[in-house]
């Protein structure tokens, strides 16, 4: 190659003299010749082969120097890759100035399968980051400064869709779910996202949609898809659904001022059979108890009924409440105990004990004390407060519990009126209700002294034995 560009010289300076050039011709011919002699050895290697760096010729005439000899200029080679390998075809790779700018650009993205998977540009990366205007625009600028390699970085994403069912019956916006903590509800699902593989993703459904308060809901009922968790979160390694599913629900509102009904108020599923039931009676404080007398119902409750159970079909949101009455203790007694006969009540309750009964609230109560063989009556005491000597019966209004208690007299026999003696007085209230039985007008069972249920000889002679007998 060297004696080719000799020979071409050669001639070059024979055509020069033959046509008596000038001495400026024939000097710049001999520099050309230098020229040529020092830098084709490598000239000729650069260009022979593939490598990244060459040298061109340019026509640099320097301002001043015209005809002085031209300089040349080195280029560089941009070599432009994508990660993963071969997924994308970027523009601007070939030869460049040493010092040039070069634009560079790739696709944003492109498509594995078409709404379900694909790679998102991720950013440039280069041996001097520096170098590279903005990595993370996908047309950006290199500089050329040397032989260089610059990748176009993608990940690959799959498309999630945040589903749901059962909850467009009626739109609404509480939220259906969260993901990510952001909230989601009836217009702004299904939600999709283009996730990258293995990042990881949070997610709540909500437990009970409330539609309209105590009466209809949505509530969970389980998810399907790529999880089927409620609350949890995912590893995205595919594209795919996240459905929860909703279903409809019906409240059943019970009240009950005592007891624990069964069931308690709570979601039932159209067409649930509930059986509602209470116990009964319940014990409240001391000497008082409730006593269940029914029910009254809204919905799908029957709108009254009596007892202590009722069934019923839920379809609707429905509302039953047990219905109570309030009972109180009157426990009854005398002194000295176990006297007979006892005394006796109008009405007469319904037995608690021996000598207790339950009474509903507000009931009025007469006690009386009866006539007792070898003793006579005193006084009654309610509540521990005494009633008067001789007052017999007593009344009471049961608003709370009671206890009674009759007082007798023992030893002083034929005392009618309790004023601890026998006198006169006893002999004629005796006297006055001679031959007189339960049924009579006048009947007292005081002046029964012997209990044998009628006023004869014999109380009589009761009388007038202890008279003139007295209590210091």
């Amino acid at each position: 190659m060297i004696r080719e560009a000799a020979r071409a010289i050669g001639y070059m300076l024979k055509q020069i003299i033959r046509r008596r050039t000038n001495t400026k011709s024939v000097a710049f011919l001999a520099v050309l010749v230098l020229t040529l002699s020092i830098s084709m050895p490598s000239c000729a290697k650069t260009r022979g082969n593939e490598e990244a760096e060459k040298t061109v010729w340019a026509d640099m005439t320097m301002p001043g120097s015209r005809g002085t000899p031209s300089a040349h200029l080195t280029q560089y080679f941009l070599t432009l890759m994508t990660e993963p390998p071969g997924i994308a075809s970027p523009t601007g790779e070939g030869w460049y100035d040493s010092g040039t700018n070069v634009t560079v650009s790739t696709q944003e993205f492109i498509d594995i399968s078409p709404g379900q998977s694909r790679y998102k540009f991720n950013g440039w990366t280069a041996p001097e980051m520096s170098e590279i205007n903005d990595p993370a625009l996908s047309t950006t600028s290199v500089l050329v400064d040397k032989t260089k390699t610059v990748t176009a970085n993608y990940v690959l994403q799959y498309r999630v869709f945040f589903e749901q069912s059962g909850t467009y019956e009626t739109p609404h916006e509480d939220t259906i779910v969260q993901v990510d903590g952001v909230n989601y509800y009836y217009n702004t699902m299904p939600a999709s996202f283009w996730y990258d593989n293995g990042s990881s993703h949070a997610f709540h459904y909500e437990t009970s949609i409330i539609l309209v308060a105590n009466k209809k809901a949505y509530v969970w009922a389980n998810t399907t898809g790529l999880s089927t968790q409620q609350i949890g979160s995912i590893t995205v390694s595919s594209s795919g659904n996240i459905t929860g599913n909703y279903k409809t629900q019906f409240y059943l509102n019970v009240a009950s001022q005592h007891g624990t009904p069964s069931p308690a108020s709570g979601w039932f599923d159209p067409g649930s059979e509930v059986v509602a039931f209470v116990s009964s009676p319940v014990s409240g404080d001391s000497a008082t108890r409730y006593i269940c007398t029914g029910w009254t119902g809204t919905g799908n409750v029957p709108a009254s009924g009596q007892g202590t159970t009722t069934t019923f079909t839920i379809t609707q949101g429905s509302r039953i409440t047990w219905n109570w009455k309030t009972q109180f203790l009157l426990t009854v007694s005398t002194s000295p105990a176990d006297v007979s006969p006892q005394p006796g009540m109008l009405p007469t309750g319904e037995a608690a004990s021996t000598r207790s009964w339950w009474y509903e609230t507000s009931t009025n109560v007469t006690l009386t004390a009866e006539a007792v063989a070898n003793a006579t009556f005193d006084v009654w005491n309610l509540d521990g407060a005494s009633q008067g000597q001789a007052i017999n019966p007593v009344s009471m209004t049961m608003n709370a519990p009671h206890t009674a208690i009759a007082h007798y007299i023992t030893g002083l026999v034929g005392d009618t009126n309790a004023d601890r003696k026998v006198d006169m007085r006893d002999v004629g209230y005796v006297a006055r209700r001679f031959t007189c039985v339960p049924s009579d007008a006048l009947w007292n069972s005081i002046a029964d002294f012997n209990a044998d249920g009628k006023i004869d000889m014999k109380d009589i002679s009761t009388v007038a034995k202890h008279f003139g007998e007295h209590y210091p």
